[in-house]
């Protein structure tokens, strides 16, 4: 997270900037209300502030008006702050930076996960026939870790599973009265690329095959099969 930490006592301001920037938080420092202000107009956004209440040019509250995020007041009298400030927390001194740390990690803002890299076309199409000449009766799951993209299907009797499926590679095993196919195709980034490439070991049965893709469990939560959505490129 990216931090304002506001403490007019060098020794209190300089410790808790080290330990925080040792959790891997981008830290600025101010001393008072007037560089609090400065810091605040910098354009920067931060996504919170950390402030002692009491300063040299008055209190915190003179400035919270200028902050666009989360603010963790510390004092050593709680009580004066009242209730006419919008806070997200307000901490007694002495802190634990412990305490400190729980209450910054509450705060901060959810992680974006990247987009999936695409499929290459020939294997989104090739998903996308597949399932589509299946009966009804086909149980079909699909997978995606951003690495491999894997449908799992469980024919029933009479069906017969494919051969091949272009730019990917398949699996086919007796279940049953019927089959369970496993088809794999590995994402590729924008330069046509394949992404998170590593090489397989070929000597390993579990984890490599002949094409040189690597063979593990289907990872992560099971995905609708909107094939038009799931497999769209972004």
């Amino acid at each position: 997270m990216k931090l304002l930490l506001v403490d007019d006592e060098a020794g209190i301001r300089e410790g808790l900037a080290l330990l925080l920037r040792r959790r891997g938080h981008d830290v600025r420092t101010a001393i008072d209300c007037a560089s609090a202000r400065t810091a605040l107009a910098d354009g920067l956004g931060y996504d919170a502030i950390v402030t002692d209440w009491r300063l040299p040019d008055g209190v915190a509250g003179d400035f919270l008006a200028l902050a666009r995020c989360p603010v963790v007041a510390i004092s050593g009298h709680p009580d004066e702050i009242g209730d006419g400030h919008a806070l997200a927390e307000v901490l007694t001194k002495p802190v634990l930076p412990a305490r400190l740390a729980a209450v910054l990690a509450a705060l901060a803002p959810p992680p974006t996960a990247a987009p999936l890299p695409p499929l290459p076309p020939a294997a989104a199409a090739a998903l996308t026939s597949l399932v589509a000449g299946w009966p009804a009766a086909a149980t079909v799951r699909l997978y995606d870790d951003g690495l491999l993209a894997t449908l799992v299907a469980d024919l029933p009797a009479g069906v017969a599973a494919p051969a091949v499926v272009p730019g990917g590679e398949i699996a086919v095993a007796r279940r049953g009265d019927g089959v369970r196919v496993t088809c794999r195709w590995r994402r590729v980034d924008a330069s046509g690329a394949p992404a998170n490439a590593h090489p397989a070991d070929p000597a390993d049965p579990v984890h490599g095959t002949s094409h040189g893709m690597p063979m593990k469990p289907a990872a992560g939560d099971p995905l609708p099969a909107d094939l038009a959505e799931l497999w769209s490129e972004p």
